[in-house]
């Protein structure tokens, strides 16, 4: 039986170098993997969703979310990096997600209300609840919001 490998051999530079990589690589591979595939990715789709043809000035766009400096120093925390990684892609997925929770079209929460402000006083003359600031009319199912304006305006 050969004896055992002697601890006090000395190690040749390649063998140092494999071995510091090696650490190296057991720290940052799980930073790696959380950070360049599914990050990149998700900056990819995020540029997708936001222009049709991205170019590199809208590349630039995203790139402040990848290099921001609070991000990149939290990766050098052995515990919570990758996670923080995959949460900045789930935030970077999430304006893509909209259209499927039954936010088709966003400018539809912008419509102007069906009634006008004097349509409002002459259906609801006597406000629900009022306020040195606003009127709230109840003209049906309806609620309006009307803006007082201010004492002297228009004079």
């Amino acid at each position: 039986m050969p004896p055992p490998p002697s601890w006090d051999k000395p190690l040749t530079p390649v063998q140092l170098w494999l071995l510091c990589c090696a650490a190296l690589l057991l720290h940052a591979l799980r930073l790696l993997m959380a950070d360049v595939p599914f990050l990149g990715y998700a900056l990819v789709r995020l540029l997708r969703y936001w222009f049709e043809t991205p170019s590199l000035s809208c590349v630039l766009l995203v790139l402040p979310l990848w290099f921001q400096p609070y991000f990149l120093q939290n990766l050098s925390y052995q515990y919570d990096g990758a996670s923080m990684a995959l949460s900045l892609a789930a935030a970077a997925w999430e304006p893509e997600m909209l259209p499927r929770v039954g936010i088709d079209e966003l400018h539809t929460f912008n419509q102007p209300p069906p009634l006008g402000r004097q349509q409002v006083l002459a259906a609801s003359p006597t406000p629900q609840v009022s306020s040195r600031f606003y009127d709230i009319h109840r003209v049906g199912d309806d609620a309006y919001v009307l803006v007082k304006p201010p004492e002297g305006y228009g004079q």
